[in-house]
């Protein structure tokens, strides 16, 4: 059996209170959903990514193996 690796993909914004992502127009009015601000903020800004996914690949591993 191949082990597939699956997606890790953060949001850009999170409430520090719900965890949950947040998204904001030029309005700077926090917003559940992309789909709630205007068009030109959602499709010329990067939302979500994989920011910490070189981090959690190269650098995790070593750190958990020297404080484990």
């Amino acid at each position: 059996m191949v082990k597939q690796e699956g997606s890790i993909v953060w949001a850009r914004f999170y409430d520090i209170d719900s965890n949950e992502p947040i998204f904001s127009g030029r309005d700077s009015v926090p917003k559940k959903t992309v789909a709630e601000i205007e068009h030109e903020r959602r499709v010329g800004y990067a939302w979500y990514g994989q920011w910490a996914l070189k981090l959690l690949r190269e650098k995790y591993p070593d750190w958990k193996k020297k404080n484990s």
